[in-house]
């Protein structure tokens, strides 16, 4: 075997990765057209609304609301869905914590449950273990265009009263039985932070087909509801998180070539799969059953090294970066390890809810993926020709079938 770039060998490939973000001329007239107009909140410009039109026909969603970030996106969702103080929504201990800090910002409890091993996803079985009499709604988060078991998820929701508030922040362009992720369950989102597949550097959007839903959230988006309603009713907690017009003018450029993008980066994720589908130690992350599509807002996959010779997971992803494969570690812990829920004290002085919180039972799916499984490939990664894809997969097995070299090193 050929020594392992990390212990002195040669990369498998030095090519760079692709550019991102990816924009043109057509991105640069849009934003000029809305610096040049002068209207540049949605109060007064036409971009956003041009904008959720669009997108809108894109998901086929009856109602887009275009806001500031992903996580305002998220909060506003599950006001939307009637999450009030003191209840409980049920999340993933294996994610970002942007979803966990919307529910605390709502006055509700988050209650972690495991994922399932396969997509590193919600596990419904796991999630309906945990539910109380106070559990208002399901929060699945769909990691790297891999989307949660909605067979399940629905089921569960359906049975108990829930909510199902769908977090497809990692997944837009995937595809589950017909419709596009954000738009199966009572409400969704999508984010347009920089690494997202629809970048503006910063922003998000909720999705519903509910009008009353679309209401309580636009209300609550804006002092003045963006003048999309009339100016009444007080009774509800109001931010500004309105988006802006430039903001809005770069989305409707990027959104022109999200298709295509998203057709090269489900072409070569999934060549990817098939390449390393005999890897030793390596298996790529699968989607809950339903989906059409991946969009793979990021390549996940498994990496687990021999029980009689552990290699921590920081020195595997060294070993894939040092083979010209730009992998990063991911989630580093299970979300219930955060300091707000290590350090009762901690957590009630700035969420008085917390003091109600209880330490979950451990999540040990999700501890072995924080800890020492999981790795990732950017979504830019999979921008490229079939070649780059052959020699990614190299690296990996390259790394992989090097394990034990790995271990005596370390």
């Amino acid at each position: 075997m050929t020594e392992l770039a990390i212990l002195g060998g040669t990369p498998v490939r030095s090519a760079p990765e692709s550019r991102w973000p990816v924009f043109d001329e057509t991105d640069e007239a849009f934003v000029l057209e809305a610096v040049r107009s002068g209207a540049w909140s949605r109060w007064d410009g036409e971009f956003t609304r041009r904008f959720e039109r669009a997108f809108g026909q894109y998901l086929s969603a009856a109602h887009v609301l275009a806001v500031s970030s992903g996580t305002a996106a998220l909060q506003l969702a599950l006001l939307a869905a009637g999450v009030e103080p003191g209840d409980e929504v049920v999340a993933p201990a294996y994610g970002f914590v942007a979803p966990i800090m919307a529910i605390l910002e709502c006055g509700a409890i988050p209650v972690f449950a495991d994922v399932q091993r396969d997509s590193m996803c919600l596990d419904p079985e796991d999630a309906e273990r945990r539910l109380t009499s106070r559990a208002k709604a399901l929060l699945p988060m769909h990691v790297g265009g891999s989307i949660a078991d909605l067979d399940g998820l629905l089921d569960v929701a359906q049975r108990h009263g829930l909510a199902l508030v769908e977090d497809a922040a990692l997944a837009l362009g995937s595809v589950w039985r017909g419709k596009q992720a954000g738009t199966v369950g009572s409400v969704g989102i999508h984010s347009f932070q920089a690494e997202k597949n629809l970048a503006s550097g910063e922003g998000g959007a909720v999705v519903v087909q509910d009008d009353t839903m679309y209401e309580r959230a636009v209300a609550a988006h804006d002092f003045w509801k963006a003048r999309l309603f009339p100016q009444e009713g007080w009774d509800q907690r109001v931010w500004n998180f309105r988006i802006t017009e430039l903001q809005s003018a770069l989305l409707l450029g990027q959104l022109s070539r999200l298709e295509e993008q998203t057709r090269i980066r489900a072409r070569n994720g999934e060549l990817l799969d098939d390449l390393l589908a005999d890897v030793p130690h390596v298996s790529p992350s699968r989607p809950g059953p339903g989906t059409e599509r991946r969009s793979f807002a990021l390549y996940a996959f498994r990496v687990e090294s021999p029980p009689d010779m552990p290699v921590p997971k920081e020195r595997i992803v060294a070993a894939l970066v040092a083979e010209g494969v730009p992998a990063v570690p991911g989630y580093a812990r299970p979300l219930y390890e955060h300091p707000i829920f290590r350090d009762r004290d901690l957590g009630a002085r700035h969420y008085p809810q917390l003091a109600r919180f209880t330490n979950p039972e451990p999540c040990p799916v999700s501890e072995s993926l924080a800890r020492s499984e999981a790795v990732w490939l950017s979504q830019q990664s999979l921008l490229c020709d079939t070649q780059a894809v052959h020699d990614m997969a190299e690296g990996i097995g390259k790394v992989a079938e090097g394990m034990p070299d790995l271990a005596r090193a370390s």
